[in-house]
């Protein structure tokens, strides 16, 4: 018997054992360190584009540190907003928003790409 199509924007539920596999035990913020969930705006000033990072942290990402993802321009020439999405420092399933309802977007389409090689970016990027 064949699985039933889902249409873009179904909810899917999985059991919690079931997303093992995709938790990442070893990273440059972990759970301990969550203070809640911020989405980061930027408009960079060089190619106009706006783009978003969702964080724990409300002071990880700033104009200074974050890359433009459209032209690679680094440093302060952009804009930047941050939004309070939960104000929780633990992660819930609950009816507080996280991250991972939020993206990807509904509709979205998985790109399949080859993964770069060699270590995690951020391995040298630890938070103290």
């Amino acid at each position: 018997m064949s699985r039933p199509k889902r249409a873009p924007g179904d909810v899917v539920m999985m059991h919690v054992d079931d997303l093992a596999p995709f938790v990442n035990l070893d990273g440059p913020v972990m759970l301990a360190d969550r203070t809640g969930v911020y989405v980061h705006s930027f408009k960079c000033l060089a190619c106009r584009l706006e783009f978003q990072l969702f964080s724990w942290l409300d002071d990880r990402h700033t104009a200074s540190n974050v890359t433009c993802p459209e032209c690679g321009k680094a440093g302060g020439l952009k804009l930047h907003w941050i939004a309070t999405l939960n104000e929780s420092s633990d992660f819930g399933f609950g009816g507080a928003r996280e991250i991972f309802q939020l993206n990807p977007r509904p509709g979205s389409i998985l790109v399949e790409e080859e993964p770069d090689a060699g270590p995690p970016a951020w391995e040298s990027q630890r938070l103290p």
